[in-house]
């Protein structure tokens, strides 16, 4: 979408599913040394995998937002961090279709 970045620049949203518990970041205070450190670690990890397509990505980086569970948690409003939908039920989901015709409900929430 070229609406979402300025003229000569693009967008990526870089993701990896969780795979550290809940209680690695819990208990850390946003302002903290160690959460610094654990956002830095996990930006390392995405970009890493991302300089394998693009070898200069570093030096392209004009604006960088790392999230992270905590992130999740106050912007997303995600119980424990999480990212994506939680299906307790599937009998709890209203569905896609709604009264009017043509318009569907999308997305995790």
């Amino acid at each position: 979408d070229p609406a979402l970045a300025p003229a000569g620049y693009h967008c990526l949203h870089a993701y990896t599913p969780a795979t550290e518990s809940w209680e690695e970041w819990a208990s850390l205070s946003e302002d903290s040394d160690e959460y610094k450190k654990k956002k830095e670690e996990a930006r390392d990890f995405l970009l890493a995998a991302v300089e394998k397509q693009v070898p200069d990505i570093r030096d392209r980086i004009v604006l960088e937002l790392v999230g992270t569970p905590l992130t999740h948690r106050k912007f997303l409003r995600k119980p424990n961090g999480s990212y994506g939908p939680r299906v307790l039920a599937p009998d709890m989901l209203p569905g896609h279709k709604t009264p009017l015709a043509g318009l569907h409900m999308c997305g995790d929430s």
